[in-house]
């Protein structure tokens, strides 16, 4: 009975030290923008600029979108100028009709739905 608890409570070490260094190289390595997420979710805004003596960054959005997006660790400067009717679609499919009818008109995206469609603009 010795033996079995000892390889019991080891086989739960091993993988608990397993968790731990899948969980440090997502958050250190940021592949999947989790750490970007949560420091965005907790209002930890990085002081990005990507406006520089006036200039606008990208023409298309206004200023909320674009603080938005550059909260997200994406630069507007860098985003296409035009949206094809494929990336439309994708944007639609990844937040919904009404909600991409609302960002046209001006509304701003929130995080999720940045890190969401993140994958329309490439």
């Amino acid at each position: 009975m010795k033996t079995f608890l000892v390889r019991f409570f080891a086989t739960l070490g091993v993988m608990f030290f397993l968790l731990l260094c899948a969980g440090a190289y997502v958050w250190f390595s940021d592949s999947f923008g989790v750490r970007t997420l949560v420091s965005v979710l907790r209002g930890d805004v990085a002081d990005v600029v990507y406006e520089e003596d006036g200039v606008d960054a990208h023409p298309a959005l206004n200023e909320q979108q674009e603080a938005a997006l550059e909260t997200v660790g994406i630069n507007p400067a860098t985003l296409p100028q035009t949206i094809s009717p494929a990336q439309e679609a994708c944007f639609t499919e990844a937040l919904g009709a009404a909600r991409v009818d609302a960002i046209k008109a001006g509304d701003m995206p929130t995080a999720t739905e940045i890190v969401a469609a993140r994958g329309c603009l490439e």
